[in-house]
């Protein structure tokens, strides 16, 4: 393929410049068709046809690349960021066949994880964009509750997927106390500003609440990152759901943990939810899985939401240094309420 790049309209790239951000660091200092003509050579050598034209390109940990191939179907293709841990890409990609064979709004993996001039590279059907939602409407936080319950039964029929799943992401570690390692270096964990030390505590509370409370015998699967900036909806419906890393563990701290941020990314309030939403939530939540959470339960799932709140607290303290803590952060919510998170019951 030649190095002057076709859209699908036939003309020639405008404005060949060189690539930035997550694209220069997974890629190296390329311009933008020298990146164009490898993902032909990706699409080539995974499914056998061209690249046509490149629909968008973004991605804030892996590069993310919509396109269209030579025969106009509709693609995404993934530069994961390194390490890879192939083993993990591979359930996930078996979790998302699974989910897209059931119906649900999740991409079916075509090809990969596949190693390419030392780039490790996924590719996977494109799903609709949809708008982002607010999850501070009800509508749209039903849909992601809702969403939550649908692919853990899903899942469920996958018996062997539990202990095939890799580590989770910083942000559900809980094991290990009140800070994991980050998931960024750029957050510091190691000094705690005296006037916050309260936080460290609350933390420790949380982890060990979940631990003495959470039922082991009954394991779920699910999306590791379920929340608003990860989904799309239409008519508060939802349609989309990406960036697949997964999580298992007790079905209510799965619950829990992703009712403490579900909310997250929206389009106008980025703000985390407020107690009575993440009952809510778990209320929605219960009644697409068809049973209420025992006492015991409810308590984990209230503990796995305020860890998971202050692990976004955690990061506050580094976004926020030298400045006002802003109104409605997961810092100045837990500072507001932290007792009443903890000891959430619905």
């Amino acid at each position: 393929m030649s190095t002057e790049q076709t859209h699908a309209g036939g003309g020639p790239v405008k404005n060949d410049e060189a690539v930035r951000g997550v694209e220069a660091a997974l890629l190296g200092p390329l311009l933008r068709s020298q990146v164009d003509d490898w993902l032909h050579r990706v699409l080539v050598t995974t499914l056998g046809t061209g690249l046509g034209a490149v629909l968008f390109r973004e991605g804030r940990i892996d590069a993310v690349y919509g396109v269209e191939d030579s025969g106009g179907r509709r693609l995404l293709i993934k530069v994961h960021r390194p390490p890879v841990d192939l083993d993990a890409r591979r359930v996930v990609a078996q979790a998302q066949h699974a989910m897209a064979l059931a119906g649900f709004p999740a991409a079916d993996p075509l090809a990969g994880p596949e190693t390419i001039d030392g780039h490790v590279v996924s590719v996977e059907t494109l799903l609709p964009h949809g708008e982002r939602g607010n999850g501070h409407d009800p509508t749209i936080r039903r849909a992601v509750a809702a969403g939550l319950a649908e692919q853990i039964g899903i899942l469920n029929e996958l018996p062997d997927l539990p202990a095939l799943v890799g580590r989770p992401p910083a942000w559900c570690r809980y094991q290990g106390g009140a800070w994991p390692t980050m998931h960024d270096p750029t957050f510091e964990i190691e000094t705690t500003p005296e006037d916050l030390r309260w936080l460290d505590t609350f933390a420790q509370a949380a982890s060990t609440t979940v631990l003495s409370t959470r039922r082991p015998d009954d394991l779920a699967v699910a999306h590791a990152d379920w929340y608003c900036g990860n989904l799309r909806f239409s008519g508060g419906r939802l349609v989309a759901a990406f960036d697949w890393d997964l999580l298992t563990d007790a079905t209510a701290v799965v619950a829990g943990i992703t009712a403490g941020m579900f909310s997250a990314g929206t389009s106008a309030v980025a703000t985390p939810p407020a107690p009575d939403e993440v009952a809510a939530f778990l209320i929605e939540f219960e009644e697409t899985l068809g049973r209420r959470f025992t006492p015991e339960e409810q308590q984990a799932a209230a503990a796995g939401a305020s860890w998971n709140l202050a692990y976004a607290a955690r990061c506050d303290i580094t976004n926020f240094a030298g400045s006002d803590v802003q109104p409605g952060s997961a810092l100045d919510l837990l500072d507001r309420n932290r007792q009443e998170y903890l000891s959430l019951r619905w």
